[in-house]
């Protein structure tokens, strides 16, 4: 919204040619008192630049214009004329009757054959900087300089020429140089000398047919005579009333402002004056619509009114009414500003609807573009009043606004406790299941508050995703993302947007906080009061990305409260998390138990699922041959599922190159299916450019175009946004990604996916196989899977297990037998360099830091990682990116001794430790290396640097595991049990929560915990309840390592389903003596109670129980300690044993 002497100017419209419009004799003060919810309305109804009705709205409007009936690019113009005269169109000042301009305009007012309606299309005497804002930047004209008459519709501008023109080299010049300017901005220039217009010359007979030509060869003029010639402006028509309907609940809101109208008035008395037909009573819709808003809006901020008794009339436009106190509004949708000064309120569509602005291109060369005109007005300044959900009026209120906006009638499970928590200023992390319905969280919460959110995204294509979502809602033009592949045009005007507060949202990657042009923005905004939070979409990145190769989103919470003292909830939302990452989570984000939201038990009854094992003997090495097994089963899978416009594929492979990529596959599925396929994945394909027979852009519409295109995004990021944008659009029906396609995507016609290859966690195959049956109709989900034919070495869960060695497993089979798990692990690897490589490159860094010892230095880094590990030590306070490409940053550092950077590591590992003897045991550890080392810097680093190897490689290793092993199952439990099982992993129920509360217990409190858990009455719990026990247990078991009470459940677990040999049977109860044998007098008390439950085994247990007890080296009192109460064979023949060795010595004796 822009003021103009005693005009403002309005964007809000249904479509973009005709959004902009004004509103006159606004007069009255501006009233400071009204109620927030008024603001919060406004923005509601300004929450885009083209209106998207209310639910009631929208059937008002179909019950009196069903959409089949609506017609198509109707235009805002009917046969009245506008008033321009010489007043405004200057002509001869030494004679006042000499006026060639004038009769210009009157001539193409009257006398353009077939376009008489041209005359609400001109605008006479106008400001070139009114349409091109930047014409100082470019040129030498005034920013005043003024055209004799523009036509935006069509961007032509026509010159009335005087002698002067002619005569004067000066004024030659600069008529040169604006001609050459507008010819840039792509405008029409017809210069016409005044003595054609004077004398009616040939010329000027042939100046009107060229314009009548150049106006017959416009889309947008064709329109308007279309418009005009079949008069529909004297019909009733849809878009009219609609129109209206947007335009006069602006003006209300203006009223209330401007103290006009109070909501403390009993009445309201308005007569209104319009120049349109509409027998629907467009006015009582749009007050009932208006309140219909207001009403639950003011019931969340606790402003109380009562409605006014609204009394009105409509009129005619030029009706002349008796005087009265009532308000008269002047309501037009045909006429614009002119001359005519209206004596009431007044209502008017304005001229100009789009504006032209430079930019730079690849060679930084200006381009010129067009892009519509926007009078948005700021977003209302930060309150950050408490919204109270528990309060029964003001949650009815939510639900009512909840339909009117997004059409729902009810909230999802674990929606309401976000939106509370948001509503409160709290910062929390909300988890809800794929489809469950996080994003309506922060857009809701956003759209109801003001400021802006900021909303972080770790990749583009989810940024695109989230802002077309909002655009088909309604937000279009204010939202906004940056990102690096951005042409430069479009990321300086989002940021222009976002520093002037005309954004509800904006969408950004965790790097651009590394930034200094951001970083000032935000700290500038934040000084104003206008950011209202900061949203952290797929927040499980920070984790899983993080600590790998975007160190920025482990240091974004400390660079936004710290760095950039910024004190706004931070709101993190995911619909995939392990327990491990979880704990990450809670631990980087600062947050306590209260403050998380977990709803992931929300069963997808519309999903089924399917695990194919595949004979890895059979793969091939190079390519992928059309008769192997894996490629033969997904093309089975795929002519008996083909897909199609309106039941979609989505395909998930590990890797973008090589035999399981998504891009070989393409080309070899090409060759056996008649349909069209995509890829996306996050690094382009290795030979995409020059591979003919796979030629990713021939037939892309970027592609066939790109003579013409001067964009500096490369060919495949392009690429990416057309076969994305194909895909929801129903224009493509198979797509095959990486993981980076599965993140936000929300498509809901996806009938079936395909995972070619396990992915590397649960839950990554849950979100991802739950991109399908986002509509709720019957969808499936298929795993390719492979085995490990040699099976997996224990010794690769082993917590001391070496680097390099993880690195050679994946390599130590041949290629031909590799099976999911190496591939899964082999990329895993791939992302890990050793710890004296790391710990190298950060002493480094530090010398190179502590040598200089200024505060702030600019370093050459190729690893950003390697930062960030000092920034763990405490050294690095925070950085800035100064060349990513080039690895340099600007690091602010602080020089501090061995003790604090001990102290600093000792304080972030005990964060992560579930146990206060593992917290006893880092600080026992850290106080070794202090004591005994002379130079304790590197032992140090060394020790944090395995402490992230451990903790963070240890998760991943384990939620690979028990994928695989659940994969492996597949076909002894069937789909049903599969399910069941999938939906106990991600429960928090009894049983979760009888786990989590026991992972502190001693080694003495984990056996007793053991027995209740498992033994109810002296007997074993049922085998269904065992392995939902188990289910649930192994996802604690990838947050934590070796905890004493998980490593001793997952024993008895694996003890009583006969599967004790397992990596998470066997080996942890072994974790587990050797752990409780440090402390002798414990022990003989956990052993006794361990020997006290093992009495309920059958035999077969209870030799396996023994035989991990004791053995051959085990002394006879322990032994016997052991049969005492078990009466195994296995102590009885290690007692015979003994007793046969002590006979034999005897008697050799």
């Amino acid at each position: 919204m822009k003021n103009m002497e005693n005009r403002k100017y309005y964007t809000l419209g249904l479509d973009e040619e005709s959004c902009n419009f004004c509103i006159e004799n606004l007069l009255g003060s501006n009233n400071e008192k009204f109620p927030d919810s008024i603001l919060i309305l406004e923005k509601v109804l300004h929450k885009g630049m083209l209106s998207k009705a209310t639910k009631f709205l929208s059937n008002k409007l179909e019950n009196n214009y069903p959409k089949e009936k609506r017609l198509k690019n109707i235009k805002l113009i009917d046969d009245k004329i506008q008033k321009w005269t010489n007043l405004t169109i200057k002509g001869n000042s030494n004679n006042l009757k000499d006026n060639p301009a004038y009769k210009l305009y009157k001539d193409i007012s009257s006398l353009l054959k077939g376009f008489q309606f041209l005359n609400k299309l001109i605008i006479p005497e106008c400001k070139i900087s009114s349409f091109f804002p930047q014409i100082s930047e470019v040129s030498s004209l005034n920013k005043d300089s003024t055209v004799d008459f523009y036509i935006p519709d069509a961007r032509i501008i026509i010159e009335v020429d005087g002698q002067f023109h002619t005569e004067s080299e000066s004024q030659k010049n600069i008529d040169k140089e604006r001609d050459n300017l507008l010819k840039h901005l792509h405008i029409k220039v017809f210069r016409v000398p005044t003595k054609f217009i004077r004398e009616e010359t040939k010329e000027y007979s042939d100046f009107k047919k060229e314009l009548i030509l150049f106006l017959g060869n416009n889309i947008n003029i064709q329109h308007y005579k279309s418009t005009f010639d079949n008069k529909l402006f004297l019909q009733e028509q849809y878009y009219f009333s609609h129109t209206a309907i947007i335009r006069f609940q602006v003006l209300l809101l203006e009223l209330i402002k401007k103290n006009i109208l109070s909501l403390e008035d009993k009445s309201w008395n308005l007569e209104i004056f319009s120049d349109f037909i509409s027998k629907f009573d467009w006015v009582k819709v749009a007050l009932d619509d208006f309140f219909n808003l207001l009403s639950p809006i003011s019931n969340l901020y606790g402003d109380t009114f009562i409605k006014p008794k609204i009394n009105y009339k409509t009129y005619k436009y030029n009706k002349v009414t008796e005087k009265s106190k009532n308000i008269k509004i002047m309501f037009s949708l045909f006429s614009k500003y002119d001359e005519s000064k209206p004596d009431y309120i007044s209502l008017k569509s304005t001229y100009i609807q789009t504006i032209c602005y430079k930019t730079r291109g690849s060679r930084n060369n200006t381009i010129f573009r067009w892009g519509v005109l926007s009078n948005f007005f700021a977003t209302p300044k930060v309150n950050k009043k408490n919204i109270n959900l528990s309060d029964e009026l003001v949650h009815k209120s939510l639900k009512i606004i909840l339909k009117e906006i997004y059409d729902y009638n009810s909230f999802k499970e674990g929606q309401e406790e976000i939106i509370e928590k948001i509503f409160k200023n709290q910062t929390c992390l909300g988890l809800l299941p794929t489809g469950g319905g996080k994003s309506l969280c922060f857009q809701l919460t956003s759209l109801l508050r003001y400021g802006t959110s900021i909303v972080v995204c770790p990749i583009i294509s989810l940024m695109r995703d989230h802002k077309e979502e909002l655009d088909q809602l309604g937000f279009n033009r204010r939202v906004g993302f940056i990102s690096a592949n951005q042409e430069k045009h479009k990321r300086e005007i989002t940021i222009q947007r976002f520093k002037e507060g005309q954004l509800n949202f904006i969408f950004i990657s965790p790097e651009r906080f590394q930034t200094e042009e951001f970083r000032n923005i935000l700290i500038d905004l934040n000084q104003t009061n206008l950011i209202q939070n900061i949203i952290l979409d797929e927040v499980h990145c920070l984790s899983e990305w993080g600590h790998d190769f975007r160190p920025s989103y482990l240091s974004l919470v400390n660079t936004i409260t710290n760095a950039m003292k910024i004190k706004v909830p931070i709101i993190s939302l995911t619909a995939t998390a392990s327990l491990a990452v979880l704990k990450d989570l809670q631990v980087e984000l600062n947050l306590n138990d209260e403050n998380i939201v977990y709803k992931m038990l929300i069963g997808r009854k519309e999903l089924t699922f399917d695990i194919k094992q595949i004979d890895s003997n059979t793969k091939k090495t190079i390519s992928i041959d059309k008769h192997e097994n894996k490629y033969q089963e997904l093309l089975n899978f795929l002519k008996n599922n083909k897909p199609s416009k309106k039941n979609a594929g989505l395909i998930f492979t590990p890797h973008v190159n090589g035999n399981l990529g998504c891009y070989p596959l393409r080309r070899d599925l090409l060759l056996s299916l008649d349909i069209d396929i995509g890829i996306f994945s996050g690094d382009e394909p290795n030979d995409a450019n020059t591979d003919i027979n796979n030629n990713l852009y021939k037939d892309c519409d970027f592609f066939k175009k790109k003579n013409s295109n001067k964009s500096s995004i490369s060919f495949y990021e392009q690429y990416k946004t057309e076969i994305q944008d194909k895909f929801k659009n129903n224009e493509l029906s198979l797509m095959i990604a990486t993981k980076s396609f599965g993140m936000g995507i929300n498509k809901k016609n996806i009938r079936f996916t395909v995972h070619y290859g396990m992915p590397a966690s649960m839950e990554a195959f849950y979100q991802e196989a739950g991109r399908a049956g986002r509509d709720g109709e019957e969808s499936h989900c298929k795993l390719l899977f492979t085995e490990e034919h040699d099976g997996i070495p224990s010794d690769l869960h082993d917590k001391n297990l070496n680097i390099n060695k993880l690195k050679g497993f994946p390599n130590s089979t041949e290629k031909n037998k590799r099976g999911d798990f190496r591939t899964q692990l082999w990329l895993l690897a791939s992302k890990i360099y050793s710890v004296s490589e790391d710990a190298k490159a950060c002493e480094l860094l530090i010398n190179k830091l502590f040598e200089s010892n200024r505060g702030v230095a600019e370093v050459y880094q190729k690893r950003e990682v390697i930062i960030y590990r000092l920034f763990q030590l405490g050294i690095v306070k925070d950085w800035l990116v100064k060349d990513f490409f080039g690895g340099t940053y600007l690091v602010k550092y602080k020089k501090i001794d061995v003790a604090q950077i001990s102290k600093n590591i000792f304080n972030k590992i005990a964060k992560y430790s579930p146990s206060n003897e593992e917290v006893s045991k880092h600080k026992n550890n850290l106080g070794l290396i202090l004591k005994e080392n002379n130079n304790p810097m590197k032992d140090l680093i060394t020790y944090l640097l395995r402490w992230n190897y451990e903790h963070f490689v240890y998760n991943r290793r384990q939620s690979l595991k028990n994928l695989y092993e659940n994969c492996q199952n597949f076909k002894n439990i069937g789909a049903k049990r599969f399910k069941v099982m999938m939906d106990q992993y991600f429960a928090i129920d009894s049983i979760s929560i009888n786990i989590n509360k026991h992972l502190d217990n001693s080694f003495t409190e984990a056996i007793d915990s053991l027995e209740s858990t498992l033994f109810k009455d002296s007997q074993l719990v049922d085998n269904d309840y065992l392995l939902k026990t188990q289910t649930s247990l192994s996802r604690f078991l990838e947050a934590y390592q070796d905890n004493p009470w998980l490593n001793i459940l997952s024993a008895f677990c694996r003890l009583l389903n006969n599967d004790f040999n397992d990596l998470d049977g066997k080996d942890r109860f072994i974790s587990f003596i050797n752990s409780a044998k440090k402390n002798e007098k414990n022990w003989q008390e956990v052993k006794k109670k361990i020997l006290n439950l093992g009495v309920n085994l059958d035999d077969d247990k209870k030799i396996l129980l023994s035989n991990t007890l004791v053995d051959s080296n085990s002394r006879v009192e322990e032994i016997i300690d052991v049969y005492d109460i078990l009466e195994d064979k296995n102590s009885l023949l290690l007692y015979i044993e003994k007793a046969n060795n002590r006979f034999k010595k005897v008697k050799y004796l």
